[in-house]
């Protein structure tokens, strides 16, 4: 049984609001579709976002999913998922001025997620109060998307963009999957205080990084007498075994900023070919591991803002 939110043939004609559990097969299309409340999807379950849907999340809430989410816009029809009110969006001490993102949690369905034609913005994930001791807590992790141990995700000609968290993946923060596909996407202005300003990927056994915009990103805090901050477009860790693989191919990175490498390698095999790496803070353009991977023909230079 499927049931739809919404269904209207005019673009322009109806807004809905919606919270709560999504127990059976959904369809979400509106002109805007407002969130007021957490939203839960069930194990098994799909959520299916038409295009040209503008979602609200009109508070600190979460989508998070058991489940299976197909948001699949055109390039002429796209899907937003956006907080409005980003005047306290940069205040870490508090979860005013975002929402908390999608966050897909454990589950036991093989399907695959998928992101087409989507503009992903405003994400925030923060525990109130000092960061410290919260560092690797699931709420400090993923601005925009959060995911964990949940099979496979594609993310296709998507913007990710104004994420903010204590910890890892200003933009995204994904641990333990089977499949990643990122593809000509667009990261920009996401913001980190440890690991992977743009996205910060761990144990996803085959991933591919390809043709994607990293501009604008941080990994960085500075604090008493310390700084932090390591792969400030992305970082990708943790390999599940000698078997897993990444490829980062002819992707630009520009003008990102952390203490520690713009491009974060910690994989055993991992191709790095054809990247543009132009940083305006930092020297050290990528961070690979000591399991020889390969890098090929990336270009990698310092920007000095004040050359023509």
């Amino acid at each position: 049984m499927i049931f739809i939110v919404a269904l209207c043939h005019d673009a322009k004609a109806q807004n809905f609001q919606f919270e709560g559990s999504i127990h059976n097969d959904t369809t979400w299309s509106a002109d805007t579709l407002l969130i007021t409340g957490n939203v839960l999807i069930d194990s098994n379950v799909t959520l299916t976002v038409l295009p040209g849907t503008f979602i609200h999340i009109n508070g600190y809430y979460s989508i998070q999913s058991y489940g299976t989410i197909r948001a699949i816009g055109t390039i002429t029809d796209s899907i937003v998922f956006t907080h409005l009110d980003t005047l306290y969006h940069a205040d870490t001490s508090t979860t005013k001025g975002g929402w908390h993102g999608i966050r897909f949690l454990p589950r036991s369905s093989t399907d695959t997620s998928f992101f087409k034609f989507c503009k992903i913005e405003n994400g925030k994930a923060v525990v109130p109060g000092s960061w410290i001791p919260y560092y690797d807590k699931p709420d400090n992790r993923g601005g925009n998307i959060y995911a964990i141990d949940f099979g496979s995700i594609v993310i296709e000609n998507c913007y990710i963009g104004n994420g903010r968290t204590k910890a890892d993946g200003g933009g995204l923060f994904f641990e333990v999957g089977d499949y990643v596909l990122i593809e000509h996407c667009h990261f920009k202005y996401n913001h980190c205080y440890t690991e992977g300003g743009g996205a910060a990927i761990l144990k996803v056994n085959k991933l591919y990084i390809r043709q994607n915009l990293f501009n604008y990103n941080r990994a960085y805090y500075i604090g008493q007498g310390y700084i932090t901050g390591g792969g400030g477009a992305i970082i990708i860790r943790y390999a599940l075994g000698y078997n897993a693989y990444a490829l980062i191919e002819n992707n630009r990175f520009f003008n990102n900023w952390t203490a520690f490498g713009i491009v974060g390698d910690g994989y055993y095999k991992a191709d790095i070919i054809n990247n543009s790496i132009c940083v305006t803070l930092r020297p050290q353009a990528s961070c690979p591991s000591q399991n020889n991977p390969s890098i090929l023909r990336s270009k990698s230079k310092n920007y000095d803002p004040t050359r023509t």
